[in-house]
């Protein structure tokens, strides 16, 4: 069998040195793309080039796919992106990277590292540092001032103080530079992978970007006399509680984008006369600021809104919530989105005494389920235009009548429904 020299690079060595999955494996070689290809086509593997320029092949191996570049190094930054070129020394490649939990060479032939940062001494300990110069290292790609705080909060780690204070420096170019379709993917990055995501948020107010990205985000942090009802949030501020939502809730970035957009109608509160919380009254109605929050963001309008829909509902979920209602979100938005708000309403309610009334929620829910109540209107407009002869609005009307009684009653012959309502 023809083998040739590469070494597994990147995020795949420094998640198998933390005992996590690996998802992309990354390959660094001294061959040449015609090299790699001559490896793939002697041994049988399957094989497609996905950069000509830098010699990036990708094979299929023991039912992996692995990416496997030549060694390069960077030349020519402009703080987006890097033109490279062919050199003989790995080192120099892992020199390009940037922080030094990235910049681990694996041999998986002789099972040995090549580590000339020291990186498996900073996850040991625990650190987020850049590789070399940090300065240099940030103006090579801005970005990596995002990335330097998504890694420290995925994986529980500080970031060195070199490090921290070239990111607080340099952080101001980011905006300019930086397109915000990259901010935000770090931002789901984030999400997926974050156990507790609130903290990423604290170093973007901290380095003074919170306000630039996510300026409703800033104006709730900046509440902080503002307090809610502690019978239902004994988290006191709005912040604190979007804060606890999130690290209490699973790795999923549709629900987390929820988690930030949900309450910003709070920014509309008043003072209550006698109390120290203040009033956030009718604040789930105020879906124009999801797209206030989102204008800038660049992301889809799907996301945009369900998020509207989590904003308008939960409220709702509550102990005095009926089939009635419950059958009245399904008929409009379908099951998978009544499924989806009683996750969210678990995690909104969660440092609440109110918590239990999500199950109330959820057993209306289930018996609707296995009861096969109705859930779509039993009487249709062409129904009562054949029974009555009526047209236009009057049929609209109607039929909504004929809904409303449907719910109300549990009826399920439709001529009876129709004879209820017209009288």
């Amino acid at each position: 069998m023809k083998t040739i020299i590469k070494y597994l690079v990147g995020g795949a060595v420094r998640d198998k040195l933390m005992d996590q999955p690996i998802s992309d494996y990354d390959y660094t070689t001294p061959c040449t793309k015609e090299q790699i290809i001559d490896y793939a086509k002697s041994n049988g593997l399957s094989h497609y080039i996905i950069n000509d320029k830098y010699n990036t092949v990708v094979i299929k191996e023991n039912d992996i796919l692995k990416e496997i570049t030549t060694f390069r190094k960077d030349i020519n930054q402009d703080g987006r992106q890097t033109d490279q070129e062919y050199t003989p020394d790995i080192k120099e490649d892992l020199a390009r990277r940037d922080f030094t939990i990235n910049a681990i060479a694996y041999n998986e032939e002789n099972n040995s590292y090549i580590d000339p940062f020291n990186g498996i001494l900073d996850i040991n300990n625990c650190i987020i540092r850049a590789v070399g110069d940090p300065i240099k290292r940030f103006k090579e790609d801005y970005l990596r001032i995002i990335r330097a705080a998504r890694f420290a909060i995925t994986f529980n780690f500080i970031i060195e103080e070199k490090t921290y204070d070239a990111m607080r420096e340099l952080a101001a170019n980011m905006p300019n530079t930086i397109s915000i379709e990259r901010v935000v993917a770090e931002v789901e990055k984030l999400f997926e992978k974050a156990k507790n995501p609130s903290g990423f948020f604290d170093i973007l107010d901290n380095l003074h970007l919170l306000h630039i990205y996510f300026p409703l985000l800033y104006k709730i942090k900046n509440m902080t006399k503002v307090y809610q009802n502690p019978h239902y949030h004994p988290e006191l501020t709005v912040w604190d509680h979007i804060q606890n939502c999130l690290n209490h809730s699973p790795k999923n970035k549709k629900l987390r984008w929820a988690i930030l957009t949900h309450d910003l109608g709070k920014i509309y509160f008043e003072k209550v006369e006698g109390k120290e919380h203040c009033s956030f009254h009718n604040h789930q109605n105020h879906e124009e600021l999801i797209d206030e929050f989102f204008s800038n963001l660049k992301v889809s309008n799907e996301l945009i809104d369900w998020c509207k829909l989590i904003m308008r509902y939960h409220m709702r979920m509550d102990k005095d919530i009926t089939k009635k209602t419950i059958k009245k979100i399904i008929n409009e938005h379908g099951k998978e989105f009544f499924k989806d708000l009683i996750d969210f309403s678990r995690i909104d309610a969660y440092a609440s005494p109110t918590l239990n009334e999500i199950d109330i929620a959820e057993d209306l829910y289930n018996k609707i389920l296995t009861e096969k109540e109705p859930i779509k209107p039993i009487v249709d407009g062409r129904f009562i235009m054949e029974k009555t002869g009526f047209i236009g609005k009057q049929v609209g009307a109607l039929k909504n009548r004929c809904y409303e009684y449907q719910l109300e009653s549990g009826e399920v012959d439709k001529n009876k429904i129709l004879e209820k309502c017209l009288w």
